[in-house]
């Protein structure tokens, strides 16, 4: 049988739901109504961003796959740029088709892709498509191994006091399925920081104008809105985080300005999407004058 491209991505929703909240991936998948084992659906995800990549989007075959002999590989901790995961999802297909089973790994830049890793990578990128239109620039790994495949390590317990920094507030709106959907794409707050300041451009203007789904849709922001968004995905993820309203100097003068402050594995690290040159926990494009407070829900 045949299905759609519209058809395998709501089907890889379904896995990656499934990944995030079994932590490990499912033995079958129901694909437009009709069952299908592990490594025929990781065939038709790799033919799906075969066909999205060339703009042809023909309907995908579920052919019978049988699971790989010895399964092995695991990736590290990094970034799979997209004319890799798109090499390795042709050679992936191409397997399949002249031996009629999953490989046991496929090699990559980063090391070996272990079929547990393909299954919850491109079921991430195949969700970022159907949100946005496009296939991402990457798709970020994960260090996996055996029949497991975790798409958020588990965080450490959060304390009490800062619970309610898991919570929606105004502008941050947590539990919209957007934010929800987004924050599965990522496995640690660097790489939720990473993706808000490589994609989303920089708009001066005081306070909120956006709120975090508007600055997702608009794909721009200022401090405070990129703020928004950050801090959204980052409380979608199980990760407690605040806004901190401080002045700030910077190269043109001083000024009040709005960045993140996230408690990750046990300590805070400072989050500034608002320019690019800023890190993880590293801020550079301006010095601190003052703290004025730090948020749950910013008031302006």
């Amino acid at each position: 049988m045949v299905k759609t491209i519209s058809e395998t991505l709501d089907a890889s929703k379904r896995v990656t739901n499934y990944i995030q909240s079994k932590g490990s991936t499912p033995m079958t998948v129901n694909v437009g109504g009709e069952t299908v084992s592990r490594p025929s659906f990781n065939r038709m995800m790799a033919a799906a961003i075969i066909e999205i990549n060339n703009n042809t989007n023909q309907n995908i075959r579920t052919d019978s796959v049988d699971d790989p002999s010895n399964p092995m590989g695991g990736l590290p901790e990094n970034k799979l740029l997209k004319a890799d995961y798109i090499d390795a999802a042709q050679r992936t297909k191409d397997f399949i088709e002249a031996n009629k089973k999953m490989p046991n790994y496929i090699n990559t830049p980063l090391g070996q892709m272990s079929p547990y890793n393909f299954m919850d990578m491109y079921s991430r990128a195949l969700n970022f498509y159907a949100d946005e239109k496009y296939l991402p620039a990457f798709i970020y790994t994960n260090s996996l191994g055996g029949g497991t495949s975790p798409s958020q390590p588990t965080q450490p317990s959060v304390p009490d006091d800062l619970k309610p920094y898991l919570d929606k507030t105004a502008n941050c709106q947590v539990n919209d399925p957007v934010i929800q959907n987004l924050a599965k794409q990522f496995t640690t707050a660097e790489q939720a920081f990473n993706y808000v300041r490589d994609v989303y451009g920089y708009d001066y203007y005081y306070n909120t104008r956006r709120g975090a789904l508007g600055t997702y849709r608009d794909k721009i922001g200022n401090c405070v809105d990129l703020s928004h968004l950050l801090i959204a995905i980052l409380r979608a993820m199980g990760i407690p985080a605040m806004y901190r309203h401080v002045l700030a100097q910077f190269k043109s003068g001083q000024i009040g300005h709005v960045y993140v402050r996230a408690y990750v594995n046990g300590e805070y690290v400072a989050l500034d999407a608002s320019n690019n040159n800023n890190g993880y926990n590293n801020i550079v494009s301006w010095k601190l004058v003052q703290v004025y407070n730090n948020y749950r829900e910013l008031p302006f």
